[in-house]
């Protein structure tokens, strides 16, 4: 990509929330990696619905990470 930064790099290792491998991971609009279960439990749990990572307000579409579950099959970590 011409900056110096890796794939690997673009994606964190587990879920911010529950700490562990994702399991069905989404993305948000800000593009931070959940948990399916993780990011829908906390979105509703919270008054303040907000990105775990950075703060950014979400409205509650999560979509589906193709991205990060493609690179989990391709480097053996699904």
């Amino acid at each position: 990509d011409g900056n110096g930064s890796s794939t690997e790099n673009k994606f964190p290792f587990a879920c911010y929330i529950c700490r562990d491998t994702f399991k069905r991971p989404v993305v948000t609009r800000c593009q931070h990696y959940f948990c399916e279960a993780c990011a829908l439990a906390r979105f509703i749990r919270q008054k303040k619905r907000d990105c775990a990572v950075c703060g950014v307000g979400l409205d509650g579409n999560f979509t589906v990470a193709k991205d990060l579950i493609a690179y989990l099959k391709l480097n053996g970590k699904d």
